[in-house]
């Protein structure tokens, strides 16, 4: 039975290896194209290793004014985004694991939020009653408040036992008090898992800026980068044009189109991908709150 258990943990570690270097592989892709001059990536050479390695398309991306704006505003719209979800998700919680008698009716709201949508034409027709258009706020208040973060944040007060508030109740603690000081610094796994989430969701989120906003001054990474991959495309190169020819076009042009694309994708996610190692440990704990009973 041992010999058979330290087989199969090698079979296992030998699989899990083999699949991260594949979803790695993507990512290595994309850093051989941005470090490559342009023979290079015309040949298709760098697909694997760069070819004439360089940073001159790094230097172009820092360099861009439109894309620090960007990276500016995706950076302040995960912050606050995050701290306000995560206090949002607190405040609502922490009332559900106190008996009260509008906890269900409550709940069943919450419930029904997952079923039931207004739809993008009263969804705009809202936020611009309420003057969100055109403002950071458009990105940060929706979907500061979900029923997932709901219950994860419940399930965890509920797992920490009634005892501590009523000792800090004795003790002249308020509700707020209670929360902010007691609960919250016992919240760390659920706390990094909800912020995680959110991070990810703010940082992708392409569609929000694409219809709620018009400021080019407010556009987040997302819609640039998008601008970048889909407008910056190389012109007046066909088919039946000779190898050489290209050579020559792209020997002429110190940053090739595709380094440039591959630098601004490497720097859009970079962010995100430095944050997991940090909220790893938090990350499988949060997640499994709930799911046994310990």
């Amino acid at each position: 039975m041992m010999v058979r258990n330290n087989w199969f943990d090698f079979i296992n570690v030998i699989l899990l290896f083999v699949f991260a270097l594949l979803m790695l592989f993507p990512f290595y892709h994309v850093f051989a194209l941005s470090t490559s001059s342009g023979p290079g990536i015309a040949t298709g050479n760098a697909n694997y290793l760069p070819v004439g390695f360089n940073i001159d398309a790094y230097r172009m991306v820092v360099q861009s004014p439109e894309l620090v704006g960007a990276y500016y505003n995706s950076v302040r719209y995960a912050a606050l985004g995050t701290v306000i979800h995560i206090l949002a998700i607190a405040l609502v919680a922490y009332p559900l694991t106190i008996r009260f008698w509008l906890n269900k009716p409550a709940t069943m709201v919450y419930v029904l939020t997952l079923f039931v949508s207004g739809g993008l034409i009263p969804t705009y027709l809202l936020y611009r009653t309420l003057g969100l258009l055109d403002t950071i706020w458009v990105m940060v208040l929706p979907g500061a408040v979900n029923l997932l973060g709901i219950v994860w944040f419940r399930t965890h007060m509920v797992s920490l036992g009634s005892e501590l508030r009523e000792a800090a109740f004795v003790d002249g603690a308020g509700d707020f008090r209670v929360l902010f000081r007691i609960v919250m610094p016992l919240s760390k796994p659920i706390i990094a898992t909800l912020a995680l989430f959110r991070v990810v969701a703010i940082w992708n989120d392409f569609f929000s800026p694409f219809i709620f906003m018009n400021d080019e001054r407010l556009m987040p990474l997302t819609v640039l980068l998008r601008r970048m991959l889909i407008t910056l495309e190389i012109t007046d190169i066909s088919r039946d044009r000779s190898l050489q020819d290209l050579l020559l076009e792209v020997e002429r042009d110190p940053v090739p189109i595709q380094a440039f694309r591959a630098a601004s994708i490497i720097v859009t996610t970079l962010p995100i991908v430095c944050i997991y190692p940090f909220i790893q440990r938090y990350f499988v704990k949060g997640i499994l709150i709930g799911a046994l009973k310990q």
